[in-house]
């Protein structure tokens, strides 16, 4: 009809044009929006992301060029740097005996997102194997958290170090990336 939109589609490695109505179930799902796609689009995998929805995790920029997939989400190649020199002086630390100066380190990366690998502190100690606040055995392969406070250093399974964080004013879950409204905080999807 005159006046609707057409959409191509390759799917299957066969081109065809169809109505909007035909086009919605075959089109990709934007992985970050949950919205159709239609125009250009990236692909990260197997993920299909608008070409505005594709952004660092870490910074919120547009990622136009490297990046990397992470387990707590796509970051651009200036984060990735960041992270990768992050985890280079960890390690520095960790063999230089300086616990402190690593757990802040690990700790500041687990904010991020990023798991450190464990490692030896140089004092000697065994990485605990309970959690500090609930006494729950970790298992093999649980990631684990690092709190430093003023006293101590704490180290979290996934349950207490969520709830060490702080909570969205909108939808009242932890919030590990948020934005910062008064004196409230908001995942960035709690704030459209």
């Amino acid at each position: 009809q005159a006046g609707q939109s057409i959409f191509e589609s390759v799917a299957s490695g066969e081109k065809k044009v169809l109505c909007e109505k035909c086009w919605m179930p075959a089109a990709s799902t934007c992985a970050a929006c949950g919205k159709p796609i239609a125009g250009q689009m990236a692909k990260v995998g197997d993920n299909s992301y608008h070409r505005d929805c594709l952004k660092c995790y870490m910074c919120s920029k547009l990622i136009d060029g490297a990046l990397s997939k992470l387990d707590a989400g796509i970051a651009c190649a200036a984060c990735c740097s960041s992270i990768e020199h992050d985890l280079q002086e960890l390690s520095s630390l960790l063999k230089q005996g300086d616990a402190a100066g690593a757990a802040i380190l690990a700790d500041s990366l687990k904010a991020r997102g990023i798991n450190p690998p464990a490692g030896d502190s140089g004092s000697g100690k065994q990485e605990p194997e309970t959690c500090s606040m609930c006494q729950a055995p970790f298992s093999d392969g649980q990631q684990t958290y690092v709190k430093s406070g003023e006293d101590d250093t704490r180290i979290l399974c996934d349950k207490c170090w969520l709830s060490t964080l702080p909570v969205c004013a909108g939808c009242s879950k932890p919030a590990k990336a948020f934005k910062r409204v008064g004196d409230s905080i908001y995942h960035w999807d709690c704030l459209k």
